[in-house]
């Protein structure tokens, strides 16, 4: 007799974060992503999605798969002493532009780990493998390479944190060098804080000072570092059948301070394409949409083109049936032992379809944003309501979903806290609204809203931009100025679906990954509020 697999209230089908997801490895969904990572000769190493997405397991995985991988744990390489460096601050108080020194932190640290990972992590062989490495320079015109290497010594295997510490204190001295004389650093930062006093001298001296200051930079060991990895490109990993790979995850952490951690990753992007020239190297690194878009939102000013960096990018998306495997190879886990022949189905744990209803696997998609997350937290969440029972039932999913959908509107203003500040400022005003509202429709409610949010002093939870814009609202009341930029945030981080005319169908951000900007909104436009969130903001249809 087949014995029936009860559900039990402290059992999953694994965790929502990959570090701690027992399942990762065992139920991993194979959809081409991973085989487009390990073709070395295929440019797509930044793997960019939504949090929630998969991009851990995916680098996770290549690691089980892969011999000579060496994982760079951001917040092990100790940068946050960047964040108070006094060098670094002056430097930015000034307005220079720090863009190719956070490059050469990168390449010096991606260098240094290929070579030890080429030579088998050797450190013995230090000195011979520098020795072997100063003969490829015989060209004079390297000169600067093999003293760059001889600078380095034994020291060139150190960890990263000393590494980035000493190309620290060579930026510092030999900035003070450029200006001559016994001047320090801390003379400096009280010159510029004399600045507000109109001294043409003392404004002709900061000049002078950004000037050096700036060429410091820009000479800082390029062209030596240039020519190592021309050698690298040249006479090293050209010559192996070998692949090496690096790959860099949890850079949603806080292993820097905000202050530079953009323009840290930004740089960590341009590197990457340079170092994809290498033969028989990949550097992968997962990066969260938000955070994405925050980089280049930042930069924008400085000319910076995203369609340079597309082919980069490995953009992680589900479709219904992966994601039914993803849960049906959990499953197959979760029951290992408990059947001699298949472990049931998903179809054969929820209610099926029928005249009234969509079967209970459409109902989660629906409720999802088609990503790993979502299907997991709330089968987990069905688990734990169908405690001692053998199958999920329509009132179990119900109340599954109950808790699911205000949990998921608390995970969405954490996912995109540090691009917008506090999103409730932004959504409140539809709680409790009918869906297919138009922005007409909306204005007075969402007026009123707005205005209760400046009384209360809310606004201050929101980014500079949007502070901004509700200061703005706060001194004319033209509503619309203020709540189509809203609406249009709230479509980009999926809250919201839209219907721009009678005759188009109704898209969320996550399935057309189409970007909409104010002109888009007419008057027949219609929003609807996505279903996932449609408990906790008590939406009436």
């Amino acid at each position: 007799m087949k014995i029936q697999y009860k559900f039990k209230r402290n059992v999953d089908i694994g965790s929502l974060d990959a570090e701690n997801d027992k399942f990762l490895i065992s139920a991993f969904v194979d959809k081409n992503d991973l085989s487009i990572l390990q073709n070395i000769n295929d440019p797509k190493s930044i793997i960019l999605g939504r949090t929630g997405t998969g991009k851990s397991a995916l680098i996770n995985y290549l690691e089980t798969k892969e011999k000579n991988v060496v994982r760079i744990e951001p917040e092990s390489m100790s940068l946050r002493h960047l964040s108070n460096s006094n060098i670094i601050n002056y430097f930015k108080d000034l307005d220079v532009k720090l863009d190719l020194f956070y490059k050469v932190l990168w390449k010096h640290v991606f260098i240094v780990e290929l070579i030890k990972v080429h030579f088998d992590n050797n450190i013995s062989k230090s000195k011979s493998v520098l020795e072997w490495l100063k003969s490829q320079f015989s060209d004079k015109s390297k000169k600067h390479s093999i003293e760059y290497l001889e600078t380095w010594g034994d020291r060139f295997w150190e960890n990263t944190e000393y590494r980035i510490r000493e190309l620290e204190t060579s930026l510092e001295s030999r900035f003070l060098g450029s200006l001559g004389g016994n001047i320090q650093l801390k003379d400096l930062i009280e010159l510029s804080s004399k600045v507000e006093a109109e001294q043409k001298d003392t404004k002709r001296i900061k000049y002078e000072v950004i000037t050096k200051a700036q060429k410091v930079i820009n000479e800082t060991q390029l062209e030596h570092i240039k020519n190592i990895i021309d050698l690298m490109k040249e006479k090293i990993f050209n010559k192996t059948q070998k692949k090496y790979f690096i790959v860099i995850d949890d850079l949603d952490k806080e292993w820097v301070s905000n202050a530079i951690v953009y323009d840290l990753i930004k740089a960590l992007i341009e590197t990457i394409k340079e170092f994809s020239k290498i033969p028989n190297v990949k550097i992968i690194i997962a990066l969260r949409t938000n955070i994405h878009k925050k980089i280049f939102k930042i930069n924008i000013a400085r000319g910076i083109q995203r369609e340079k960096y597309n082919h980069l990018y490995l953009d992680i998306r589900w479709e219904k049936e992966e994601l039914k495997r993803l849960i049906n190879y959990r499953l197959r886990e979760l029951m290992k032992g408990t059947y001699t022949n298949d472990s049931p189905t998903i179809d054969d744990i929820l209610p099926d379809s029928s005249k009234k209803s969509i079967s209970g696997f459409d109902f989660i998609i629906e409720n999802s944003f088609l990503r790993p997350r979502d299907i997991i937290d709330f089968f987990n969440k069905c688990i734990k309501y169908a405690d001692g029972k053998t199958k999920i039932t329509r009132d179990i999913l119900k109340a599954a979903y109950e808790e699911y959908s205000h949990e998921r509107l608390r995970a969405l203003n954490d996912e995109w806290l540090e691009n917008y500040g506090n999103l409730h400022c932004l959504y409140g005003f539809l709680k409790g609204q009918s869906n297919g509202f138009t922005c007409s429709g909306i204005e007075d409610v969402a007026s009123e809203y707005f205005l209760q949010m400046i009384v209360d002093d809310e606004v201050i939870t929101l980014t500079t931009e949007y502070q901004k814009k509700f200061s703005e609202f706060g001194n004319t009341f033209e509503c619309n100025k203020l709540l189509m930029p809203v609406l249009v945030t709230l479509y980009e981080i999926g809250l919201l679906g839209i219907k721009l005319s009678p005759d188009k169908k109704l898209e969320y951000i996550y399935e057309s990954y189409t970007a909409i900007e104010q002109v888009d909104i007419k008057m027949e436009t219609k929003f609807y509020i996505h279903p996932m969130f449609k408990k906790a903001l008590r939406v009436i249809n």
